[in-house]
């Protein structure tokens, strides 16, 4: 199962000290309590302009098991220290499926991996996209194409937009 969610930092931060909290705390203190398959955070970068500052994803063999972990007292060690830096409000959660195109790294030779965000009406990848994604991996190793399969029923501007709610 794979999920991802949005975070946007509180108004009194600069994004990269949000992103370096982040990093430094929040994010050795999830690995410290959720049975995650793999975490990878993706900051916006310095100078771009988004609604939200960093995309997290999240992997995971066992979804009872995180719901559990999520519910019990470490999920309330998590929102604690979310409290300290992202605006709680404005976290938004998906679920997706993740389908790889093309093997291999998925960040350039600087490290940076790139992610683009498309939103449309409709229930499924229109054809277009999808032979658009193929034909990209066809030249690009680390291609993924990522659908959100639902998103968290509260309504949520800025990020929420961005995955689609």
């Amino acid at each position: 199962m794979k999920s991802v969610c949005a975070f946007t930092r509180k108004p009194d931060l600069s994004r990269a000290d949000f992103q370096d909290y982040y990093e430094m705390h929040h994010a050795p203190l999830a690995v410290a309590h959720f049975p995650f398959r793999a975490y990878v955070r993706n900051h916006v970068l310095p100078g771009q302009r988004a609604s939200f500052d960093t995309i997290s994803e999240f992997w995971a063999n066992d979804l009872t098991r995180l719901t559990a972990v999520r519910e019990g007292p470490a999920g309330a060690i998590m929102a604690a220290d979310e409290a300290r830096f992202m605006d709680r409000a404005r976290i938004a959660p998906a679920r997706m499926v993740s389908t790889i195109l093309s093997a291999g790294a998925q960040t350039d030779a600087q490290g940076v991996r790139w992610m683009l965000l498309l939103r449309w009406s409709g229930e499924s990848v229109p054809s277009t996209l999808q032979s658009w994604a193929q034909a990209l991996a066809a030249r690009q190793p680390g291609v993924t194409l990522d659908v959100i399969l639902a998103v968290s029923r509260r309504h949520i501007p800025g990020p929420g937009a961005a995955l689609g709610a």
